[in-house]
């Protein structure tokens, strides 16, 4: 029963305990992230696309 959810509770169980806080880390400042990645996608969004066309960046 306890891989039923891959990942959590097996790792809780092998005394993987860090995973509790990392989580909540990566899920805060959402505001914060959104900047960087508007900020991110506008200024390499154009070479990627040229790069790898435009239906393929439109997948990505």
């Amino acid at each position: 029963m306890p891989y039923i959810v891959r990942g959590s509770i097996a790792s809780l169980t092998k005394r993987e305990i860090w995973r509790l806080a990392t989580s909540s880390l990566l899920h805060a400042n959402i505001g914060r992230r959104m900047v960087v990645n508007c900020y991110s996608l506008n200024s390499d969004g154009p070479t990627m696309e040229n790069l790898s066309g435009p239906r393929r960046f439109l997948v990505v």
